[in-house]
Order: C-alpha cells, then sequence, then structure tokens
C-alpha cells in the first residue's frame, strides 16, 4: 500500500523468535514452494538466517519501483 500512497498504522509483531520466523515466511510474496521450504526449516535461526536475503531482495525490487513511479526524476529547481 505504500507505493500506492496508503500506509498501515498498525503492525503487529512477534516478540519471539521462532513466532516472528514463521509470520516472515508466511506473508512473504514467495513462490509457493520456497514459503514451504521456509516454513518446514527446523530452527528459527536457520529460517531467520534464510529468511536476510529474501528480504533484502524484496527492498531491493521496492526501491527501484519507487524511483520508476517518481515523477519527479531527474534534475529540477526548488
Amino acid at each position: 500500500t505504500a507505493l500506492t500512497g496508503g500506509y498501515t498504522s498498525r503492525v503487529s509483531v512477534p516478540e519471539d523468535p521462532v513466532a516472528l520466523s514463521y509470520a516472515i515466511a508466511a506473508n512473504l510474496d514467495l513462490e509457493p514452494h520456497l514459503r514451504q521450504s521456509l516454513l518446514v526449516t527446523e530452527t528459527a535461526a536457520t529460517r531467520l538466517s534464510d529468511l536476510i536475503p529474501l528480504l533484502k531482495q524484496g527492498n531491493e525490487t521496492l526501491r527501484e519501483r519507487i524511483v520508476k513511479q517518481n515523477p519527479f526524476q531527474g534534475p529540477r529547481l526548488n
């Protein structure tokens, strides 16, 4: 929703690392086989480690989309 001008005012983030790792894996936009692979990973530490590159990739994708959608690209006067 941030890309369309909306926002989420409240997000519930689990404090427990196990619950956090499952919440991230369940809510990321992933291929089903990749999501399932993450959800059956034996430890939260491994699951979180596996999620880090996916989160970084997702952030980069969002950054690129924001730049493309920005109507104020290039040099301009204030």
